[in-house]
């Protein structure tokens, strides 16, 4: 990607960022206008985020610390 296009789909996505999850669709509909490829790119980027309000609650993975791994 080249670094302009990079820096249009950044752009986009940190103003998407700023508004609530339940308004993001409309604003990158504005956003976007007729550039579907920049509004499907900035909803991946999106899409890969945890949902706000989501707590881990148990780790990936876990591995008890002992003397052995030192």
């Amino acid at each position: 990607m080249k670094s302009e296009r990079w820096e249009e789909v950044e752009a986009v996505f940190e103003a998407a960022l700023q508004r609530p999850p339940e308004e993001r669709a409309a604003f990158l509909e504005c956003a976007c206008q007729d550039d579907s490829s920049l509004c499907s790119q900035v909803e991946t980027i999106l899409n890969s985020l945890i949902p706000a309000g989501t707590t881990i609650v148990e780790p990936a993975f876990d591995i008890p610390l002992t003397d052995t791994l030192v």
